[in-house]
């Protein structure tokens, strides 16, 4: 759905969230009237880890990632979020700090509603909390799947698999195969994967030359995504 930042409905995006959909409508119209619209530039985080728990956020448009990153600077990227997502969950079940940062990929306009606003919410309606809890441990399964991968699978394999996931978000098909219609550099991919930018560039150009992922200007052409997920499997990898 795309999000218009002169016209922005706040009870109608509370009312479709996965979050808040079953509550009440007096229960919406409280989020709503308090929920705030941000815009966030590309580079900015709406949260870092160890920050202080004090908003729930729903990611109207652009691209979010979301991530881990050690005192030394290395940076490990989970997933990467877009329209109509709610994150920022954990800040309702306890006040310790943000565990995970979420940084802003490509520039987003970003809902926030006050932690207290929405505790208020769910004290009356304790329903609210089944729905965030079954959402969460839906986005949990897939970062375990995530992390399954990159423990037990070499990094080609665990990058055919990220490219493959992205294209269920991003993916155009077209000429029997799909484009990646998302704007990643070498480096994005070494951080999803988690390997080097130099073994990277290797199994890309070992790809474009057997036309499992072709480079097209600014995106990536997959000519068979089911050649591609051959790639997934650790016996080809």
């Amino acid at each position: 759905m795309v999000f218009d930042a002169n016209k922005p409905d706040f009870y109608a995006i509370v009312d479709r969230s996965p979050w808040f959909s079953i509550l009440p409508n007096e229960a919406k119209t409280t989020l709503a009237s308090a929920a705030k619209l941000d815009e966030h530039v590309t580079g900015s985080f709406i949260f870092n880890i160890g920050d202080t728990t004090t908003h729930i956020f729903c990611i109207l448009s652009g691209r979010v990632r979301i991530g881990l990153a050690s005192s030394a600077g290395d940076e490990f990227a989970i997933v990467d979020r877009e329209g109509d997502t709610w994150i920022g969950e954990g800040c309702l079940f306890g006040d310790a700090g943000r565990v995970l940062n979420a940084q802003v990929k490509e520039s987003a306009w970003v809902l926030k509603i006050p932690r207290s606003v929405t505790l208020a919410v769910g004290k009356e309606f304790p329903i609210m909390y089944r729905a965030i809890l079954a959402d969460h441990i839906e986005n949990t399964r897939g970062m375990y799947e995530l992390l399954a991968g990159m423990l037990f699978y070499p990094l080609k394999a665990r990058l055919a698999g990220r490219i493959i996931f992205l294209l269920e978000a991003y993916g155009e098909k077209a000429d029997g195969g799909a484009y990646l219609n998302v704007k990643l550099s070498q480096n994005d991919f070494a951080r999803l994967s988690m390997g080097s930018r130099q073994r990277i560039n290797k199994i890309f150009r070992n790809w474009n030359e057997r036309g499992l992922v072709l480079g097209q200007s600014d995106r990536y052409f997959i000519p068979s995504i089911e050649a591609l997920q051959n790639e997934v499997e650790p016996s080809n990898a």
